[in-house]
């Protein structure tokens, strides 16, 4: 969750199985696409974004979805918030006072990450997130506005890695 910009590789989207808490989430859940991102050489993350069967429309964010991101790096939990944080409002999202508070939900909600280490946040439409952290639920938000902001680090089209963004759309009906 941390340096999105970057370079997105193709990885095999088989290689992360969507843990049934997560799958109960969709109607029909099938991998929107998936990548491996590196940053100035150095392998950060891979990549998966699973919709619904409708796919998502990227400018309204009207549909479930879950974005999972396996960590190849060890990440404190407070330098992945202050890095997503960052992200939010380098694509224009949120006040400085919502950004501080979603900093300190961040903070708290975010473990310290090992190598190897799976992280999925769940979309919940108008009603906010759920942070997985391998397989088992870590945090919730209901905090629409944050969801929202959160998520269209990876998948706005203000995203600061557009070649992330492309990976993860590119079996997406809706784009």
């Amino acid at each position: 969750m941390i340096a999105v910009w970057g370079r997105a590789h193709a990885v095999a989207p088989a290689t992360l199985p969507l843990p049934a808490n997560v799958q109960a989430c969709f109607d029909t859940p099938r991998l929107s696409g998936a990548c491996r991102h590196t940053h100035w050489g150095y392998y950060i993350y891979d990549a998966w974004l699973w919709t619904g069967s409708q796919g998502i429309d990227t400018a309204t964010l009207a549909q479930p979805f879950a974005l999972a991101l396996r960590f190849a790096r060890e990440f404190s939990g407070p330098h992945l918030a202050r890095r997503l944080v960052e992200e939010i409002g380098a694509i224009g999202r949120g006040t400085d006072s919502q950004r501080a508070e979603w900093l300190r939900w961040l903070s708290a909600a975010l473990p310290d990450i090992e190598p190897g280490d799976v992280v999925i946040g769940v979309y919940r439409p108008g009603a906010g997130l759920c942070l997985v952290l391998n397989g088992e639920p870590q945090a919730s938000s209901h905090d629409a506005v944050l969801a929202k902001s959160l998520f269209s680090v990876w998948l706005s089209a203000q995203t600061r890695a557009p070649h992330v963004r492309a990976a993860l759309l590119e079996r997406n009906p809706s784009n």
